[in-house]
């Protein structure tokens, strides 16, 4: 069983059974799945300067919102109630956001693959994989919210879904995510 996250020598760490490791890679594999573009360019073929600036992944025509209501959570409008700003913002910041998200996601299964090695399943954070962690659980966490209907209202909900509701296993890994997101974050803070 997954442990929480606890301060350790300068750095986060936990346990996963293979099962979870598996399953969060997994999640892992699908976001980014999800997240890329049959256009997208390899991180490294991209011009330095453009990524140092910010402007990687530009576009040279406008980017339509997407249709999927996933990747509508993981890539909001900028601006809601102007189209053509949105229309713009999205096409300096969509393929930037994209590979962040993908990059965020990389970091979060090369730690998990680490922990494939050890035989009790040790996972190791550091300070600077920290806020890629975050993220990417976030991400994960979002993803699942808008596949389950997850709203401020209906949060509390998850805890009734009964176990033969085809919900409930989507319902117990968004609900594991939260617990293992809060425990980095306190062993970040110092509340752990």
């Amino acid at each position: 069983m997954a442990h929480a996250f606890a301060a350790c020598d300068g750095s986060y760490a936990t346990q996963l059974l293979p099962l979870e490791r598996e399953m969060i890679k997994g999640l892992l594999d699908e976001l980014c799945a999800l997240l890329a573009r049959d256009d997208d360019v390899d991180p490294k073929d991209l011009d330095p300067l453009a990524v140092q600036v910010g402007m990687m992944g530009l576009e040279d025509s406008p980017v339509h919102p997407p249709d999927d209501p996933v990747l509508a959570r993981l890539l909001p409008e900028g601006y809601r109630n102007d189209p053509m700003a949105a229309s713009e913002f999205r096409r300096y910041t969509d393929g930037a956001l994209r590979m962040g998200k993908i990059a965020d996601a990389g970091v979060v299964r090369a730690g998990i693959e680490r922990a494939d090695a050890d035989p009790d399943g040790s996972v190791s954070v550091t300070d600077d994989e920290a806020p890629a962690w975050l993220r990417s659980i976030n991400d994960l966490r979002l993803a699942l919210g808008v596949k389950l209907e997850i709203t401020d209202d209906s949060a509390q909900d998850l805890a009734d879904i009964p176990e033969d509701d085809p919900r409930a296993l989507a319902a117990a890994v968004y609900d594991f995510l939260t617990w293992w997101q809060d425990s980095l974050v306190r062993a970040i803070v110092g509340d752990d």
